[in-house]
């Protein structure tokens, strides 16, 4: 449920999901994600608004003004490609934005709500060091 959804946040926002240590700040796209799967519902895809049907990193919420805000990628949307680069989980959006300094522009790929697919350039915010 939404607890879940609020821990897995808090893990990624503290930086535990990555095993990666990178020194200096990171590039960020100002979204909070997680895994479809556990962005809400009754665990099967096609029920009532519940959750995602789409691979990729489910967007659970976007910083104000940032790159993903700037871009109109929003809550309940699911980014599913950096620069050409298939996401299909939240820890494949940490890897690929790993590669980027912040400022760099990136092709972000995304499916909102209803299924319609969006792609936008992107430029990425400084965040906070790793």
């Amino acid at each position: 449920g939404i607890d879940q959804a609020m821990s897995i946040a808090n893990q990624i926002k503290n930086g535990k999901a990555s095993a990666t240590i990178q020194i200096g700040p990171r590039a960020l796209l100002g979204v909070e994600v997680t895994d479809p799967s556990q962005a809400g519902g009754n665990g099967f895809f096609g029920g009532s608004g519940s959750g995602s049907s789409v691979a990729g990193a489910y967007v659970a919420g976007v910083q104000s003004g940032s790159a993903a805000d700037s871009a109109g990628i929003g809550t309940g949307d699911t980014i599913v490609s950096v620069n050409g680069t298939t996401i299909s989980s939240a820890k494949d959006l940490t890897n690929a934005l790993l590669k980027y300094k912040p400022g760099a522009s990136v092709t972000v790929g995304w499916v909102d709500g209803q299924g319609a697919s969006h792609s936008a350039s992107v430029q990425l915010n400084t965040g906070p060091p790793a």
